[in-house]
């Protein structure tokens, strides 16, 4: 069961949505997470863990509280389903994170940080106060005003980085960065800082994502005659072989193999024994 809520203002300027999944146990002990250029908060309210496999490694997992934020990622986490059967989060927009997490989202990128890092024992009272809720909804709200209470407008994303972000969301196979800084008026190395700062990730690297993204939700579900050359020229890939560069480098799968073993949610991929 997947439930999402959709905060209202002001918090509808930073945040996506809301969400909570509860689930039965997998089959398969690791599921590979398809990063998307999006931050999260995750928190397990079944034990206080949250725990990620190392992709070179799978049988080396790393530890965190049950509380955390998932920075903006650039390849696939290999995440421990057992930790993700009673699940909260936060889903932030793009830039959505600076009120909150008071530090530019590229010093989480590619990576889990535990909550009680960044907000101290405020982390462990929203924990403690989720476990404490009765209902869905009063967990909703539970988060909703520990977000307000955090919430601080002043840091806001540069203007050139809501300018970007608007061009990207209108056009995501056509941006061409180059002819967006030209409409600004900062230099493209600034524009890249404060752009990173915001997002977690560079101008480039967070077009490519959504390229990818928009591309997983295209073959969803699997058309009858899937064309890998003609969907290439659709998404703005140079040919079929540069897009299934891309879709190695985010996935770590070829996309016949992603066909094969994805499962209801199109960015979580079961890890099989063998592999």
């Amino acid at each position: 069961m997947l439930l999402h809520y959709i905060p209202a203002a002001p918090l509808a300027n930073w945040v996506a949505s809301f969400w909570l999944y509860e689930g039965a146990p997998a089959a398969h002990t690791l599921e590979r997470r398809l990063p998307d250029g999006m931050i999260e908060l995750i928190i397990n309210l079944q034990t206080d863990k949250v725990q990620v496999a190392d992709p070179c490694s799978p049988d080396q997992l790393r530890s965190y509280s049950g509380a955390v934020i998932s920075g903006a990622h650039t390849a696939t986490t290999l995440i421990v389903t057992s930790c993700m059967l009673n699940v909260i989060g936060v889903e932030f927009k793009p830039g959505g994170t600076l009120p909150f997490l008071g530090r530019p989202a590229s010093e989480v990128r590619d990576q889990m940080v535990s909550l009680e890092d960044l907000w101290g024992g405020s982390a462990r009272e929203l924990y403690e106060q989720l476990l404490a809720a009765v209902s869905t909804q009063e967990r909703f709200m539970v988060l909703e005003r520990a977000l307000l209470k955090r919430l601080d407008a002043v840091y806001y994303p540069h203007p050139s980085v809501i300018f970007a972000l608007n061009q990207i969301q209108q056009a995501p196979v056509d941006t061409n960065i180059s002819r967006i800084v030209e409409q600004l008026s900062i230099s493209q190395k600034h524009f890249i800082q404060v752009f990173r700062d915001a997002i977690g990730l560079t101008p480039k690297q967070f077009c490519r994502l959504q390229r990818f993204q928009c591309l997983l939700e295209a073959i969803q579900p699997e058309p009858v005659d899937l064309n890998w050359a003609q969907l290439a020229l659709d998404w703005g890939y140079f040919d079929q072989s540069h897009l299934i560069h891309d879709f190695q480098t985010f996935a770590g799968l070829a996309p016949g193999a992603y066909l094969a073993g994805r499962s209801q949610f199109h960015n979580h991929v079961p890890l099989l024994e063998q592999e």
